[in-house]
């Protein structure tokens, strides 16, 4: 009983801090959860007496947009957040094999997707977010488009909002635009509990990235520093402020299986 409760307590608490909860294995070790945070194809063979299992997941963040490449110009993008899943359930048969395969991060790149096979019913693609635009003649770069097509912001605009959500699955958000030679990034959109990634400060300062409801999006870079890196699972880059290059990946997806 004593560990049902705890299970319980896991599962009900805020997502502010489900990126703390599910930082290692161990957490879940005699908690009938399965972690795997690990990016590529992994393995998971079903327990005897299982037969379903929840789905916790996300495609991996978009990467960085790069700031104009001269001096005193534009920013770059943030990068979009991914698709997730919440509670997502699969019909399993005891001893069967899940190859789950967990999406990378990409510097300056589109996310990876998040996939599971060897169930009996079909598990959604959590694809990844895409990355923020170079800053280009002056003019800030778009923001990343958040997983299933919320649009990125423009220069010195805010990302827009997941296009669609159920219970189950949860589309991303678009990154903040790059700001102008002369004007400030914007924010990028925020999705779940998660904040926003803020804009850098200051003329060409990059885009923020999205957040996800698994992770907070990172913070637009200034003319000295690069985007800022995600925070938690599946959220975006912040983009480069102006003339600076550094590449800055995604955050990684994860799955957690629940039974």
């Amino acid at each position: 009983m004593k560990k049902a409760l705890i299970v319980l307590s896991l599962l009900i608490a805020p997502l502010s801090s489900y990126a703390q909860q599910i930082g290692s294995n161990s957490s879940y070790a005699g908690l009938n959860g399965a972690l795997f945070t690990t990016t590529g194809a992994n393995s998971w063979v079903v327990p005897a007496g299982v037969t379903a299992v929840l789905v916790d997941g996300c495609g991996a963040g978009g990467g960085n947009g790069l700031g104009q490449a001269s001096a005193g110009t534009a920013g770059g993008g943030g990068g979009g957040s991914a698709a997730c899943s919440q509670g997502f359930p699969l019909s399993v048969v005891p001893g069967a094999t899940l190859t789950i395969t967990v999406g990378a991060g990409v510097a300056n790149g589109q996310g990876g997707s998040t996939t599971i096979t060897g169930a009996t019913n079909p598990f959604p693609t959590l694809l990844g977010g895409a990355a923020g635009l170079i800053g280009a003649a002056g003019t800030g770069g778009t923001g990343g488009q958040g997983a299933g097509g919320a649009a990125g912001g423009g220069a010195g605009s805010a990302g827009t909002g997941a296009t669609f959500r159920t219970p189950l699955v949860i589309l991303g958000a678009g990154g903040g635009g790059g700001g102008n030679t002369a004007g400030t990034g914007g924010n990028g959109q925020q999705v779940g509990t998660f904040p926003v990634g803020p804009a850098g400060s200051g003329n060409g300062a990059g885009g923020g990235g999205a957040s996800s409801v698994y992770g907070q999006g990172g913070t637009g870079g200034t003319a000295t520093n690069a985007g800022g890196t995600s925070t938690g699972y599946g959220a975006g880059a912040g983009g480069n402020g102006t003339n600076n290059s550094t590449t800055v990946a995604g955050g990684n997806g994860f799955v957690l299986l629940r039974y």
